[in-house]
C-alpha cells in the first residue's frame, strides 16, 4: 500500500524493531539495568528513537483537552509533526506537582514522587481532538498512558489552575535511572547523529528554552551583563544571543542596553571562565524578559559628585552587576527563568 502525505510526515519519527536483548551480566551483582544495556549494546539510530518495549494493554481512549509535556514533545516542530499540523501552536509554561521525573534510556519518565511538594516544569497544549490525542499516545507508546494531574500555570494568565492530562511511565520502574532530561542537549545529538532519520526542521530550528548566562567583562570594578544565548552551537564562532544590561556610570547615571551580540566568550574585554548559566527561558517568553524585568528594574542613577563623594551616603552604590542581580531574580520569581 503506498504511503500517505500523513505517512510521509511522521517517517522521521517511526520506531524501528529493537535489537535482541542483551545477554545477562558478567558480574552477577550488577545492578545495571538489562535496559541500560540494551542501549548501550544498540546502533547509535535506535538510541535516539523510543524503544518499543512490550506495552501495557489499556483499551480506553486518550482524553482531549490540555496535556502538560515535559520532555520531547515541548519541542513545537516535533508536536507539529506528529499532530501533522502547519500552523504554530500555542505552549504556556506550566508545572505539576506530586510527581517527578527520571529516565528511561536518554527519555525522561514521569512517575509519582511520594512527595507531594516535589515540582515538575514543562508546557501545556490543549489537544482538541481524539485523532490528536491518539497520535501523541501512540508516539509516547504502551509504556506510558495519559493520566490526570493539576496543572499550575506559571505565565500569570487565567487560568492559573485546571485539571489536566500528562503521560505517565506504566513501564517497569526497575528499568529507570535517576537523572534530568536536558531537551537542547537531545535536539543536538539527533541533529548531529540521526543523520537522514530526523528531519531537517528538527535539526537546524531553534531550541525550545533558551540558556541564561551572567558574563563579566574588564572594568573597574568587571562590568556584568545577562547573555541569553538563542542560537547555540559547538562551534563557539558560530554562537550568537542577546545581551542585556545597563551602560554609563555612577557619576552620569546608566541607562538599559539590549544587543544583538557573539559569545561574550570572543570579547577582548571578556573576563575568563566568568560566563556562568543561572537558568533557563522559554522562546515564547523573551519579550516578556524583556518588558516585565529588564524595562521594569530602574537602572543606576547618578550616585556621585565629580570629586567622587557620594550624594547619599546612607546608601550602598548601586551598579552594573546590582542591576542585573535585581532583573535574575525578578525573573525567577515571575516563572520567567527556570533555575
Amino acid at each position: 500500500m503506498p504511503k500517505t502525505q500523513q505517512d510521509k510526515r511522521v517517517a522521521a519519527f517511526d520506531i524501528p524493531a529493537p535489537p535482541p536483548p542483551p545477554p545477562p551480566p558478567e558480574n552477577p551483582t550488577s545492578k545495571i539495568s538489562p535496559a541500560v544495556l540494551n542501549l548501550k549494546t544498540a546502533p547509535p539510530p535506535q538510541f535516539f528513537h523510543r524503544m518499543a518495549l512490550p506495552s501495557h494493554q489499556d483499551l480506553s481512549p486518550p482524553p482531549i483537552g490540555p496535556y502538560f509535556f515535559y520532555g520531547t514533545l515541548c519541542h513545537p516542530p516535533l508536536l507539529r509533526q506528529i499532530l501533522n499540523v502547519d500552523s504554530e501552536l500555542h505552549l504556556r509554561p506550566a508545572k505539576i506537582t506530586g510527581f517527578e521525573c527520571k529516565l528511561w534510556g536518554p527519555y525522561p519518565a514521569l512517575v509519582d514522587a511520594g512527595n507531594p511538594h516535589n515540582v515538575v516544569d514543562g508546557y501545556v497544549y490543549r489537544v482538541e481532538t481524539p485523532a490528536h490525542a491518539q497520535r501523541l499516545a501512540e508516539y509516547e507508546t504502551g509504556n506510558y498512558r495519559a493520566g490526570p494531574c493539576q496543572i499550575i500555570y506559571t505565565d500569570g494568565k487565567t487560568p492559573l489552575e485546571e485539571v489536566g492530562s500528562t503521560f505517565q511511565f506504566v513501564g517497569d520502574r526497575e528499568d529507570l535511572d535517576k537523572g534530568r532530561f536536558d531537551l537542547d542537549v537531545w535536539l543536538r545529538r539527533i541533529g548531529t547523529r540521526a543523520g537522514n532519520r530526523t528531519p531537517d526542521r528538527a535539526a537546524n530550528t531553534q531550541p525550545a528554552l533558551y540558556e541564561v548566562y551572567t558574563v563579566q567583562f574588564v572594568g573597574e570594578p568587571n562590568h556584568v551583563a545577562i547573555y541569553i544565548e538563542t542560537q547555540p552551537n559547538e562551534e563557539v564562532e558560530k554562537r550568537k544571543g542577546l545581551k542585556y544590561d545597563v551602560t554609563g556610570t555612577i557619576l552620569v547615571g546608566m541607562e538599559y542596553r539590549k544587543q544583538d551580540c557573539e559569545d561574550p566568550i570572543l570579547d577582548a574585554t571578556y573576563v575568563p571562565d566568568s560566563k556562568e548559566k543561572v537558568a533557563t527561558i522559554a522562546t515564547g517568553d523573551l519579550e516578556r524578559f524583556e518588558r516585565e524585568c529588564c524595562e521594569a528594574t530602574a537602572p543606576p542613577a547618578s550616585q556621585v559628585f565629580l570629586n567622587g563623594r557620594r550624594k547619599d551616603p546612607s546608601k550602598p552604590l548601586y551598579r552594573c552587576n546590582h542591576w542585573a542581580d535585581n532583573v535574575v531574580k525578578l525573573a525567577v520569581e515571575k516563572g520567567i527563568f527556570k533555575t
